[in-house]
């Protein structure tokens, strides 16, 4: 008879964290990479008002093309895009989960949806409260970082956000 060998793995989870201005948010990745949980997905989501879209220009023109801005910043594979939420604006988000806001539905990016954003974030497993004060926060202009990966590294990431938000 044969024995079955089970191979223990990590819970994955997604935690939101919401900061004011870009260069926490650079600070924070920059930081994560101390972590030992070599499978982290980063995804950055902004409203693009004013103020944050001139703050993201600056590091444009500073680092030539945002493309490449944001290669360095979340890795060379980085996908990302725009969308329009009727409740928030327009949304640009980069990252690893950045396909869960542009899937196309029928002609609609989930994102542009009324629920979009809160609703992706709760299919995260995001909590109610927290999807919802993200959203909100969204909304205000903050950067929303979202990190997936081992729930073993979580408190990893809970230390280094403690430093730099």
């Amino acid at each position: 008879m044969m024995k079955k060998s089970i191979r223990a793995t990590a819970t994955k989870y997604v935690v939101p964290k919401v900061f004011a201005q870009l260069t926490e948010v650079e600070r924070a990745i920059k930081n994560s990479t101390k972590t030992n949980d070599t499978e982290t997905q980063l995804t950055l989501l902004v409203k693009l008002d004013g103020a944050n879209y001139a703050d993201i220009g600056r590091y444009e023109e500073k680092n030539n093309k945002l493309e490449s801005y944001l290669k360095a910043l979340l890795g060379p594979n980085t996908e990302f895009g725009f969308f329009y939420n009727r409740e928030i604006g327009t949304i640009f988000v980069a990252g690893s989960l950045s396909e869960q806001f542009l899937h196309d539905i029928d002609g609609k990016k989930i994102g542009e949806l009324s629920e979009g954003p809160y609703g992706i974030l709760r299919g995260l497993g995001i909590s109610a409260p927290e999807a919802t004060d993200a959203v909100k926060r969204l909304g205000k202009g903050k950067y929303l970082l979202l990190v997936r990966g081992n729930r073993f590294a979580q408190n990893d990431f809970e230390a280094i956000w403690d430093k730099t938000g």
